[in-house]
């Protein structure tokens, strides 16, 4: 198994991803990732919660991967569009639709997702699929 050794303790590579991408979060982007095994975790949710559409998800996810294939850790997550649901009289009715507008649907999510070496495992969350990316050796991404 590797590992790496910080103050006389083994700690595993899935949770120095994990803590370092916590560490560097960015105020634009929610990113929350969870520990599943020494080297797999899982991208639970990444979203740009005020500035969809400006790059701001696609930088974290870069630096995610890149951070991944230097620990040899293995992602996965579920391919899932978020939406907001305003009501009427929500003060920020029109801002979050103007957001909605802006979101990408799955198959626009699988693609982009793909771009970054995520391949599908066959596996649905219900209706979404389930995306896996192995570490590489040298990062090819767009």
């Amino acid at each position: 198994m590797r590992y790496y050794e910080i103050m006389n303790e083994a700690i595993l590579p899935a949770a120095i991803l994990v803590n370092n991408m916590r560490a560097e979060a960015d105020p634009n982007v929610s990113l929350d990732m969870r520990v599943l095994a020494d080297t797999l975790v899982s991208v639970e949710q990444i979203w740009s919660e005020q500035e969809r559409g400006a790059g701001h998800s696609g930088r974290i996810m870069r630096k995610l991967v890149s951070a991944a294939d230097r620990l040899g850790v293995t992602l996965k997550l579920t391919v899932r569009w978020l939406a907001y649901d305003p009501h009427d009289d929500d003060p920020d009715y029109d801002r979050l639709h103007d957001l909605n507008d802006k979101k990408l649907d799955n198959e626009q999510l699988e693609a982009w997702y793909a771009r970054l070496g995520f391949v599908r495992t066959g596996d649905f969350d219900g209706d979404d699929p389930i995306m896996i990316r192995q570490p590489h050796n040298h990062s090819t991404l767009t």
